[in-house]
């Protein structure tokens, strides 16, 4: 079954009455990158696993993006780009985890994607190819996005970024779907 969740905050349950006095005073994360979009997810064990926040995709700086595809496209080495996706930090840039942390909601978030995509990969090769694709996809998406916006007129950009925006937002959608459901199935 899909579930689209908007905020996520597993820390939140773990955390001491003293953290939790301080977050109602006001004192909270700075959670301003998390996007207003549902994440791609879908029920595992109980807990809901995404794949990617599209804000947080298109937010990747395009030199960044096209790093990422030098991992992903390693001359056919499928086990190797692979392994930039379950042991590199693809997977926490495509969710907004910060590079430097290992703890928070998103990061927590992104070592389930990862620990998913390594179990869903046990259950069948093509995943693994799938996986690559679609991260791969997912860059490309990104560096066009930014590729558009700088070569749209100043004076125009914000009439025009919209557009260009929900455009990229849907073909993530798209190049997401297949692997959402070929990870769904491989759970179940």
């Amino acid at each position: 079954a899909v579930v689209r969740i908007f905020r996520f905050d597993s820390s939140f349950s773990n955390q001491s009455h003293e953290n939790r006095a301080e977050k109602k005073e006001g004192r909270r994360e700075d959670h301003s990158t998390m996007s207003s979009q549902p994440l791609v997810s879908y029920q595992h064990d109980g807990a809901a696993l995404k794949l990617y926040d599209s804000d947080c995709v298109l937010s990747i700086e395009p030199d960044k993006a096209q790093g990422f595809l030098i991992l992903l496209r390693q001359g056919g080495d499928s086990n190797l780009a692979f392994m930039s996706l379950t042991d590199g930090n693809i997977v926490e840039a495509c969710l907004g985890a910060p590079p430097q942390s290992r703890e928070g909601a998103r990061y927590q978030i992104a070592k389930e994607a990862k620990d998913s995509l390594a179990n869903a990969s046990d259950t069948s090769d093509a995943i693994v190819d799938l996986a690559i694709r679609t991260y791969g996809r997912a860059m490309d998406i990104t560096i066009g996005y930014h590729a558009k916006l700088r070569k749209t007129f100043f004076c125009l950009r914000c009439c025009i970024a919209g557009s260009v925006r929900r455009k990229a937002k849907k073909d993530l959608e798209m190049a997401f779907k297949s692997l959402k459901e070929a990870v769904e199935a491989s759970a179940q």
